[in-house]
């Protein structure tokens, strides 16, 4: 009986090793995401919720998602959302009209979408409960959570998208000219802005919901994703081209989740096969995403692959954004994103393609003129600045203005470094005899004492 004993346990060993016990199901998967949470928010508002619930599963700290465009106009872009939403749903970059979404691979059970804005009708085909709370504009979004609690009671959906819109909002609206007048105007960061103020109060609300689940006795059977479709620029909004737009961090946690573990990159096509992956479904059938495997107790500490296509593609697009003088109309614009699967087979085409663009576009620039550098990327700041300004091309001269009017041969001559004390919209170009001027660079920095 001794040795059979032994045995049984030796073979638990074997398998415990290998990975050949299967974890189980969850009875359900949420996808929280707080519209507009970049990178530094969790730190900067700070989040104490958000980051008391780091510890309770794995965090990463920057998921790189498509430029946020919104090429509503274009008939070959069939969405109502950003770029990065049908992205999110399908797997897959290189998405087609039509595509099938995650919501789709749940056939057994039922799935929900619960948010406070229209805008993302497009994406929520196929499920099966899909519920919009009326807000113009969208700024509240604690009934987002109270109808999640409800149709959870109700329903007990498998897989639910939560979206709190009031959040990213709330940086947009800080950024129109409505609000000039006001201290936090352009500036997120601001104590009294609403993206802070939201933002404080959605973390108070995953907070409250976390509770609940625990109290119903839900919580160790629910695996939560905590994101967002993009991130925010300092001055409010997601602008494609603006720093902070296309990075957004993510908390997921829950059963067979590893604990108070940190990553430093994903991409936001992860997202899809990695729900499938735990509850044992197939993904959407164009789903190129990898199943984030080193968050999974179990499936061993996979490195993350090397290649950061993602981050890859949005860098040659910033690039080429900056040196579109150079080439009036680009071959590969974010705007285009819904055609790019008919002249790209996978992510690594794309990409490669779109940085040889870029390298040849740098060497046509780099033969003239280069644009003037700033110090300080544009934004909101709590003090004064010294701004300097540099150009990669030797002997040139750097001229420049502050009351929004665009530089000539005659605007002041830069030659001393700038102080910074009020909001101030900067424009400059560089000038050389033999090889004209440079574009015109615009930077506005806004200045605020919280």
């Amino acid at each position: 009986m001794a040795k059979l004993f032994s045995f049984i346990l030796l073979v638990l060993f074997i398998n415990i090793k290998s990975n050949n016990i299967e974890a189980a199901v969850p009875d359900r998967t949420i996808l929280f995401i707080m519209d507009g949470l970049c990178v530094e928010t969790p730190e900067r508002i700070p989040l104490s919720n958000f980051l008391n619930l780091k510890k309770q599963g794995c965090y990463y700290n920057a998921v790189h998602v498509p430029l946020p465009a919104h090429p509503k106009g274009l008939k070959n872009y069939p969405h109502t959302c950003s770029v990065p939403n049908p992205v999110m749903m399908t797997g897959n970059i290189l998405f087609r009209p039509g595509d099938q979404m995650i919501q789709h691979s749940f056939t057994d059970r039922i799935t929900a979408f619960i948010t406070n804005s229209k805008a993302y009708y497009s994406v929520s085909e196929g499920f099966d409960i899909y519920k919009v709370i009326e807000q113009n504009p969208p700024a509240d979004d604690a009934p987002v959570v109270e109808m999640t609690k409800e149709i959870i009671e109700k329903e007990d959906p498998v897989f639910m998208r939560v979206h709190l819109q009031g959040t990213g909002r709330g940086g947009f609206d800080g950024s129109l000219e409505s609000n000039k007048d006001k201290p936090w105007y352009r500036n997120i960061w601001h104590p009294a802005s609403l993206y802070f103020t939201r933002m404080k109060k959605s973390d108070r609300l995953l907070g409250e919901f976390v509770q609940w689940l625990e109290s119903t006795g839900r919580l160790d059977k629910t695996v939560m994703i905590v994101t967002s479709d993009h991130g925010q620029a300092v001055t409010g909004g997601h602008p494609p081209y603006e720093p902070g737009s296309s990075t957004t961090p993510m908390l997921i946690f829950g059963p067979d989740i590893k604990k108070d573990h940190t990553f430093d990159y994903a991409e936001i096509t992860d997202i899809v096969p990695t729900i499938a992956y735990l509850h044992k479904i197939n993904p959407p059938e164009n789903c190129k995403g990898r199943v984030l495997l080193e968050s999974i107790v179990g499936t061993g500490e996979d490195e993350i692959p090397p290649d950061r296509y993602m981050e890859r593609l949005n860098n040659t697009l910033l690039e080429q954004n900056y040196l579109m003088h150079v080439v009036q109309e680009l071959p590969v614009t974010i705007e285009q994103i819904a055609k790019w699967h008919e002249r790209f087979e996978d992510m690594k085409s794309l990409v490669t393609y779109s940085e040889g663009i870029s390298a040849a576009m740098k060497t046509i620039a780099n033969a003239g003129v280069t644009p003037p550098v700033f110090s300080h990327p544009p934004g909101a700041y709590n003090e004064e600045i010294l701004l300097t300004i540099s150009c990669r091309t030797d002997d040139v001269i750097i001229r420049y203005t502050t009351d929004d009017s665009e530089p000539t041969a005659h605007s002041t001559l830069y030659n001393e470094p700038i102080v910074i004390q009020k909001t101030t919209t900067i424009k400059a170009q560089a000038f050389k005899q033999a090889l004209g001027s440079s574009y015109i660079v615009t930077a506005e920095y806004t200045i605020s004492n919280p």
